[in-house]
């Protein structure tokens, strides 16, 4: 009951929320990229009379991408991950797309502070450096 009363008193203290800008684009590159398949893991459980069985618990795959940028980097995980993650090799050159996230305090219908929150991952696309050019 007492976590509820505070998750409540910090709701209602903290008037921020997140702002996001709109999209904007920074040349970078790969620099990792793994993936862990499904697994299951198994341990031994004692239950309370002593009787010993064996347990499971199936650890799901797992993708990972880091890209490194001017601004520093992002490491993408979960299903943004899964869904680029055969489209790229480390070292490939790529435009990422992002977002920067603003946290903004409102008291009374009104703007107050502002502040640097984080930046956020939208997308990345490899680079061809020798794509179409202007004629």
């Amino acid at each position: 009951m007492k976590y509820i009363l505070l998750l409540m008193l910090i709701v209602l203290v903290s008037c921020q929320k997140l702002e996001y800008s709109k999209d904007m684009y920074e040349e970078g590159s790969v620099t990792y990229l793994s993936f862990t398949p499904q697994r299951t893991e198994y341990y031994p459980y004692m239950d309370s009379e002593g009787n010993v069985s064996l347990v499971y618990r199936i650890i799901p795959e797992e993708y990972i991408i880091g890209f490194s940028c001017e601004h520093g980097g992002f490491k993408i995980s979960e299903q943004k991950a899964k869904e680029l993650f055969y489209n790229f090799r480390v070292g490939d050159e790529v435009i990422i797309t992002y977002r920067q996230v603003d946290a903004v305090k409102v008291e009374n219908d009104k703007e107050v502070e502002r502040h640097f929150y984080d930046w956020d991952f939208v997308t990345a696309k490899k680079l061809d450096r020798n794509g179409p050019k202007e004629q």
